[in-house]
């Protein structure tokens, strides 16, 4: 069986009540946290039952369900306020009752539950419609249109390594693989335009038309293959990233990987292992 941990409380405030409500019938007076759940308990109950279906209603009610003959000394003066959550038919409420053990009036009576008011329930009261399944979808008219107004180009990506490469959403595309093969140029500040937490497999030869989109927020790019590291939005940046690019051995569009410094970089720095 499992049990969510409002259920568990359920149980919790069930088990103590009861035990309140078998001392009571013994003719012992209830501690403070036997009172506070038998209170809760006869809320919740009445609640579930729908016997008194106006929250006012349950406030006056749970006033009247325990006397200060019925508890230790001192219990009343600790319980100004009691509050616990129960479910109407109308949903959840917040029972709130002030000062809930009070003076009996007249006779000293033993513990019984109290009588159950006469609740006078608006017609307008409790019309909920039609009701739904758990886990029930309503899809609204249209489709979703991901990162609408966003600014997209669209670039052809080819593989021309030995071995499949996926590429993930959020990726810096101009990063990617060194072994694919497309305008890196033009993929600077972009990303693929597909759906969050999604990515695009590339066997090896494979070529794919892809369409792209426009990075969005602070547009600073950071870690991943380490060729940015700073704002897609600064051409220092962009001109920065290409060079890093061909020392490294990036494929640019119509070009193949490699893994030694292109001619016009042969005295650049080389690149870490």
């Amino acid at each position: 069986m499992h049990l969510t941990i409002r259920e568990e409380e359920r149980l919790q405030i069930w088990t103590l009540a009861e035990m309140g409500r078998r001392r009571l019938a013994k003719g012992v007076k209830l501690n403070y946290p036997e009172a506070a759940a038998l209170i809760c308990d006869e809320i919740m109950e009445r609640a579930c039952e729908g016997c008194i279906p106006m929250l006012v209603d349950m406030m006056d009610y749970g006033a009247t369900i325990l006397k200060t003959h019925h508890v230790m000394d001192g219990v009343p003066e600790m319980m100004k306020i009691l509050q616990v959550e129960a479910v109407f038919e109308d949903g959840t409420k917040l029972v709130t009752v002030m000062n809930p053990i009070r003076e009996a009036e007249g006779e000293k009576l033993p513990w019984a539950p109290p009588p159950i008011p006469r609740s006078v329930v608006p017609d307008e009261s409790f019309d909920v419609g039609d009701t739904l399944p758990p886990g029930y979808i309503e899809f609204g008219e249209g489709d979703i249109e991901i990162n609408a107004g966003r600014e997209t180009i669209e670039l052809v990506l080819t593989n021309t390594g030995d071995r499949p490469i996926q590429i993930g959403a959020h990726y810096h595309l101009v990063e990617a693989n060194k072994a694919m093969a497309f305008d890196r140029e033009a993929a600077f500040g972009f990303r693929l335009d597909i759906p969050s937490g999604t990515a695009l497999r590339f066997e090896p030869g494979q070529s794919r038309k892809c369409q792209l989109t426009r990075f969005a927020g602070a547009q600073v790019s950071m870690g991943m293959n380490d060729m940015t590291n700073g704002s897609m939005r600064s051409e220092e940046t962009r001109k920065l990233t290409m060079k890093k690019l061909r020392e490294h051995g990036y494929c640019f569009e119509g070009e193949r990987a490699s893994n030694k410094p292109r001619a016009d970089t042969a005295n650049a720095t080389p690149a870490k292992p």
